[in-house]
Order: structure tokens, then C-alpha cells, then sequence
């Protein structure tokens, strides 16, 4: 199976993307700091304001603290995200 660039992903496209591993928060306001990057993979369920997903896979790509953070998604949860968001990571989807 080969990915291939995604720029609109449709109800039942598996799509794989990057995004960055967030801090927890440590102010009420604010930029959280990004300590890594990792790979999304999900299937879409849905498509509006948001994309739906499901997601299938996540693996961690890169992290700048010390230790090993933890994943801040596991699969089989649901998320949604902004199309933009998506294009952002390089939003790829799985072909034939």
C-alpha cells in the first residue's frame, strides 16, 4: 500500500498526518510547549466544519525532554480536528 497526498479527505479515507506532542499546560493562559511530534494514523468518519476520525495508530516521532513522554491519544479514540490542521501535518491518505 502507498500513501498519497490528501487535500480533502472524504467519509471512509484512512489518513495519516503529523502534529505536534503538547506539555501540559503549566499557566491558566497561554502557548503550550511542543516537546515532540508525532504520527497520526485514522480513519475519517466524518467531514464538516471539523474532520471525524477514528484513530488507528499513533507513534511517536521525536521528543525533546529527557524522558519519553507519554502519547496524548491512543487507538480507538475519537478526535476531531480543522481541515487546515490536517494540511498543516501533510495530510496523506492510504491507496490502493
Amino acid at each position: 500500500m502507498s500513501w498519497k497526498p490528501c487535500p480533502s479527505p472524504k467519509p471512509g479515507d484512512v489518513i495519516r498526518w503529523k502534529e505536534p506532542l503538547l506539555a501540559a499546560p503549566t499557566q491558566k493562559r497561554g502557548k503550550r510547549d511542543a516537546i515532540g511530534e508525532q504520527a497520526v494514523v485514522a480513519s475519517v468518519s466524518e467531514v464538516d466544519e471539523f474532520v471525524v476520525m477514528l484513530v488507528e495508530e499513533v507513534k511517536l516521532l521525536s521528543f525533546t525532554t529527557e524522558t519519553e513522554p507519554a502519547l496524548n491519544l491512543s487507538p480507538g479514540d475519537a478526535i476531531r480536528r480543522r481541515k487546515a490542521s490536517l494540511q498543516a501535518g501533510k495530510c496523506e491518505k492510504k491507496g490502493e
